[in-house]
């Protein structure tokens, strides 16, 4: 990992995951950290924690994530970006969360379409079912540019690892032993 890279204007991408979601594994941040290429918008299904938004964010990267679950900030707080993120990362642009899920059909007409209507990176990490990766698969995936990036997260959970294997086959990397990245 090159550590030159985990600081910017002082603040460490280390101490920032460290808040965000101390559970996850540290090694496979940083190495996820390491290997991001230039990112101008990021699409994610699927925000847990928020610990990988914060980390396109931190890079610099428009990042809008799809996440239905009401109870990752607390009731009162307008956006988990202005909770946890924004006062320690001062120059990240603010996550656009929707709170719905990546099947609902409304869902597009709260996006903010990047410029050429398509975006760099789309992170799927939402419904682990077999399904479920399909469905944001086949509904995601035509949204990434050309030479662009799907990541997958939790290539461990047995449904995904199926849906991977059988859909993408030798075209995959498993970068970490969680992680899939599929190059468009």
């Amino acid at each position: 990992v090159s550590y030159m890279n985990l600081i910017k204007n002082g603040i460490s991408i280390v101490d920032v995951f460290r808040k965000f979601h101390p559970m996850q594994h540290e090694a496979e941040f940083l190495w996820m950290w390491d290997r991001l290429p230039e990112l101008e918008n990021v699409l994610e299904i699927g925000m847990g924690c928020g610990a990988t938004a914060a980390l396109f964010s931190f890079s610099g990267a428009q990042v809008t994530t799809i996440d239905p679950r009401e109870n990752v900030i607390e009731e009162d707080t307008p956006t988990w970006m202005d909770y946890k993120f924004k006062a320690m990362v001062p120059w990240a642009k603010p996550v656009k969360w929707i709170r719905k899920f990546s099947t609902d059909p409304t869902v597009m007409s709260d996006l903010i379409i990047p410029a050429g209507g398509k975006w760099d990176l789309l992170h799927i990490d939402g419904d682990h079912s077999y399904e479920g990766v399909q469905k944001d698969t086949e509904s995601w995936g035509p949204k990434v540019k050309s030479g662009g990036t799907i990541l997958f997260h939790d290539y461990d959970h047995p449904d995904t690892k199926r849906y991977l294997d059988d859909t993408f086959g030798d075209r995959k990397e498993v970068l970490h032993g969680k992680i899939v990245r599929v190059r468009k």
